[in-house]
């Protein structure tokens, strides 16, 4: 009865720690891909990829 109360408690733990680290990595994931197309938004045609490149 111990093990399995144990057993049961371990993961527990494991599956809300993994979702805590995988919304973690996710939200930053979105962070990440809002800024660089941020960054990426031509100003104008001629120099948008130098100036995308200067801003990171």
């Amino acid at each position: 009865m111990f093990i399995i109360s144990k057993c049961t408690r371990v993961l527990f733990y494991f599956i809300v720690f993994y979702e805590f680290i995988f919304i973690q990595n996710k939200q930053g994931f979105q962070y990440k891909t809002s800024l660089i197309s941020k960054l990426m938004k031509r100003v104008d045609s001629k120099h948008g990829i130098g100036t995308a490149i200067a801003k990171a």
